[in-house]
C-alpha cells in the first residue's frame, strides 16, 4: 500500500521549544488552539503548483499600509520591555502588522458596505489600533498597546471602546 501524506491546516511556522512548552508563531489560530501533530519541515512537503479559489484574488499589493511614529515607538518599547511572546525585534512586528492589514482583515460585508473608521486586532499580546479609508485601500496604524489579561481584550473588543478610541484619535 502507497499511503499519501495529507496536508490539510499544514504550515511552515516558527516553532520555540526553549523553556519546556511549545510556542508557535506565523500561523493564524487563536489562543489556545490545539496543535495536533508538529512535523519536521521536508523538501517533499513543498507544493509548487498551489491552486486557490477564483473568489481569492490576491490584491494586496493594492494595499498602503502606514505605521504612526507613536505606533512603532509602543512597538520598540514592548519590544524592549520583552512584553511580547513571539516577537524579539519591532521591525519583525512592524513587517507582521503590514502583512496582516495587507491582508485585508475585514468582513466581506464591511468591504462591500466600503464603512471608513477606526479598527482593532490583536497580534501576540498587542492590541493595533488602526483607521481605514472608504475604499479599504489605505490602512494607517494609529496606535499599539499592551493586552495584559482577558479581562482587558473583552474591553478592547468592544463598539464603544473603538468609538471613544475614534473621538481621542480625532482630537
Amino acid at each position: 500500500d502507497v499511503y499519501k501524506r495529507q496536508v490539510h491546516g499544514a504550515k511552515i511556522l516558527s516553532v520555540d521549544a526553549s523553556n519546556g512548552t511549545v510556542l508557535v508563531s506565523g500561523i493564524d489560530l487563536v489562543n489556545g488552539t490545539p496543535i495536533i501533530d508538529l512535523k519536521p519541515y521536508i523538501g517533499a512537503d513543498v507544493v509548487m503548483e498551489a491552486k486557490f479559489a477564483s473568489w481569492l484574488k490576491d490584491d494586496s499589493e493594492e494595499r498602503n499600509v502606514k505605521i504612526s511614529p507613536n505606533a512603532m515607538k509602543a512597538m520598540e518599547e514592548l519590544v524592549s520591555e520583552g512584553k511580547l511572546r513571539f516577537y524579539k525585534r519591532a521591525e519583525d512586528v512592524a513587517e507582521l502588522i503590514v502583512e496582516v492589514l495587507k491582508q485585508n482583515p475585514h468582513s466581506k460585508s464591511a468591504i462591500e458596505g466600503k464603512k471608513a473608521g477606526v479598527f482593532a486586532l490583536a497580534l501576540d499580546n498587542m492590541e493595533v489600533i488602526y483607521q481605514v479609508n472608504a475604499g479599504f485601500s489605505e490602512f494607517e496604524v494609529l496606535k499599539v498597546i499592551e493586552c495584559k489579561n482577558e479581562a482587558q481584550i473583552k474591553k478592547l473588543r468592544t463598539k464603544e471602546w473603538l468609538e471613544e478610541t475614534s473621538v481621542s484619535l480625532s482630537k
